[in-house]
């Protein structure tokens, strides 16, 4: 079977369709495709994520932003001659309370009838309903990729919006999110340097971080909680960038990018040294934040002991990832199968996570 897999993360900059072959015996990458978000469907996304706007403004949303998957899909296959049976689609967060509530938006319905194959969505909720955080997810994927590469004593670390990390060592496994990755330092980039974010940290690289605003920015008490945890925009998004925006002006550019590159790399490395039973020898990162050499060089100068690079290591592309976690976890629910997400999120006992429209 062909699986699609549908991912757009906290950033909310664009949206992944990976394409993946699935067997009960393999799941293996086979093309993919990204799409930037039209300026106006962006800025909507983003008024839901910040929670400034109506019910029934969210209601329409929801259904433009399915449409808006059903329309680029329908376009990839056409020009790429994609062939796919499935599509697993993860939509847009616009609220993540740990625990309690997660919702995802962008209606399958559009996708199932454009594209006439069945469609899963809302991977969250059962794993809530299971007593778990509803989050992060893609470390079952992870755990397949830790299987079939027989690896240990490692971790696998996505750098999207917001910062999470799955670790394998001997029989123990621990996944949480550590904080913000690439969410603060996009933000700053989209206000003052109008564009959607700092290269390869090439802005960052010639400025200096500022110790003080750092240790300030970690008293949140975020980091003060044990795993597993989840956090989101409601904890580092627009509110907290507004508590330290007027510091982090007076810094200039290259400072202040500077500066929130090393919050990012320090909380990570923290989350390592503070929440894990022992280090990993090696980190695999992914997600956007992957291409950042500047992030990866900092989290290596808080992690010395460990060796930094990337799942190109395992010959997937870290832009890819996340998207091949959702087409992963799509068959797995077309099949029936319930996955094991106890040591990850929290939850009680094993469920079948997704719902599927057909």
């Amino acid at each position: 079977m062909n699986v699609v897999g549908i991912m757009n993360g906290t950033s909310i900059d664009g949206v992944d369709f990976v394409l993946c072959s699935a067997s009960d015996k393999s799941f293996r990458f086979r093309a993919s495709s990204s799409v930037k978000f039209p300026p106006l469907l962006r800025k909507r996304l983003v008024q839901a994520a910040e929670n400034k706007m109506s019910i029934g403004d969210l209601a329409i949303l929801h259904n433009d932003l399915g449409s808006f998957y059903a329309k680029t899909l329908q376009a990839i296959k056409t020009k790429k001659k994609w062939k796919f049976h499935l599509v697993g689609m993860h939509g847009q967060t616009v609220f993540h309370d740990s625990g309690r509530a997660s919702l995802q938006i962008g209606e399958p319905s559009y996708v199932q009838q454009k594209l006439n194959v069945p469609v899963v969505s809302d991977f969250r909720s059962a794993d809530i309903a299971a007593g778990g955080e509803g989050a992060p997810l893609a470390c079952i994927f992870h755990r397949h990729l830790k299987e079939l590469f027989q690896l240990n004593h490692i971790a696998f670390h996505n750098l999207g919006g917001i910062s999470n990390l799955t670790y394998f060592y001997s029989a123990k496994e621990i996944s949480f999110d550590t904080g913000p990755a690439n969410l603060l330092m996009d933000l700053y980039c989209q206000k003052y340097l109008k564009k959607a974010f700092d290269r390869n940290g090439q802005v960052a690289s010639k400025g200096l971080q500022d110790a003080k605003l750092i240790q300030q920015m970690m008293r949140h008490p975020y980091f003060k909680k044990k795993a597993p945890k989840t956090c989101g925009r409601e904890e580092f998004g627009e509110s907290f960038f507004k508590k330290y925006e007027r510091s982090l002006k007076a810094l200039g550019h290259a400072n202040a990018l500077a500066t929130l590159s090393h919050f990012t790399a320090f909380s990570i490395a923290k989350a390592y040294k503070d929440l894990l039973p022992k280090l990993p020898d090696e980190i695999l990162f992914s997600g956007g934040g992957a291409k950042n050499q500047y992030l990866l060089d900092a989290v290596a100068y808080y992690l010395p002991e460990v060796e930094i690079s990337t799942t190109k290591e395992i010959s997937w592309e870290p832009q890819h990832i996340e998207a091949a976690a959702f087409a992963y976890l799509a068959y797995a629910c077309y099949q029936g199968k319930a996955v094991d997400s106890r040591n990850f999120t929290g939850a009680k006992n094993k469920v079948v996570l997704g719902k599927i429209t057909k």
